[in-house]
């Protein structure tokens, strides 16, 4: 299975596209934006998961990515929305 982070244009109702399409799903987690390398523009780090069988079994996972993207947005603050599910310690 192949999948591809999507931003949801709420506004215009579109779905734009976001980075390669990559073999997994993304399982239980939200990607994170941000500043990473701090050259004052957008960062998204995301995961997917692979599983060894195609029914998605949960108890035969088949390896873990996690992904990197650069972007060319400005960004001017750290965005309180910046991570859905974020721990803090």
């Amino acid at each position: 299975m192949f999948k591809q982070l999507q931003n949801n244009d709420l506004r215009e109702g579109n779905k734009i596209p976001v980075g390669d399409t990559l073999p997994g799903i993304n399982l239980a987690s939200t990607p994170w934006i941000g500043d990473l390398d701090q050259d004052q523009k957008a960062d998204i780090v995301y995961s997917s998961v692979n599983f060894s069988l195609r029914n998605n079994d949960l108890t035969h996972p088949n390896g873990l990515r996690i992904n990197s993207l650069e972007t060319q947005i400005p960004i001017s603050k750290i965005h309180a929305w910046g991570a859905y599910i974020h721990c803090h310690p």
